[in-house]
């Protein structure tokens, strides 16, 4: 399956390339690409965050009556997100969604010849890693995108949302380090779909505001 996929993404990025003739840029418009399959998704993502802005008294009065019993505590929270439709590690499942298309990628990169060799910006060679910017870059955009998706992390650590925030440490860091591993054109795939992401999130805060 991942050699399909693989394929697929290199007939998509030889085509960018008879239009660019710039394999870097060929992934920067699959990226863009990707984000516009998935923009539906994304929407359905950001209605969820919404309705975590509403569901906040509702929780904030379940933890006041249960505050001395923690398990009950948790179970009524649940319940609530479960009424509500409320799934709080919606943006996790974004990410995950990707996966399939990151290993293609990874192994496009790894295994076609016209990859070795290509350059972009500062990065010499597409198909081996950059060990020091394109890490940092990586990890940061995968913060602020998780926080874009989450929104303040609640003061309360029993919190799913402070889970959450927990898991965005941990997971920006775990993707950062595995960035100095992989092909430096996978790097350039997810800062740019992370960016995407990032102005994606602030146009629709921008809508819901006009």
């Amino acid at each position: 399956m991942i050699d399909i996929i693989a394929k697929f993404l290199i007939s998509i990025l030889e085509f960018f390339y008879s239009l660019v003739n710039n394999y870097g840029l060929s992934i920067m418009l699959l990226t863009t690409v990707i984000k516009l399959v998935m923009t539906p998704s994304a929407i359905s993502q950001f209605k969820q965050q919404r309705a975590m802005e509403k569901i906040k008294p509702l929780e904030a009065e379940i933890r006041k009556k249960f505050k001395d019993k923690p398990e009950k505590l948790n179970q009524e929270i649940m319940n609530l997100y479960k009424e509500q439709g409320f799934k709080p590690f919606g943006s996790c499942l974004m990410l995950l969604i990707q996966f399939p298309i990151w290993l293609g990628l990874f192994r496009a990169l790894s295994t076609y010849a016209a990859f070795s060799g290509a350059s972009f910006l500062w990065i010499k060679n597409l198909s081996l890693p950059d060990p020091y910017i394109l890490p940092v870059l990586v990890g940061a955009t995968t913060f602020f995108q998780f926080k874009l998706t989450t929104g303040k992390t609640p003061s309360n650590p029993d919190s799913p949302m402070s889970s959450m925030a927990m898991m965005n440490y941990i997971f920006s860091f775990l993707v950062a380090y595995m960035a100095t591993r992989f092909p430096a054109g996978l790097g350039i795939y997810w800062v740019w779909y992370g960016l995407l992401t990032a102005g994606e999130q602030l146009f629709l805060r921008w809508r819901m505001k006009k």
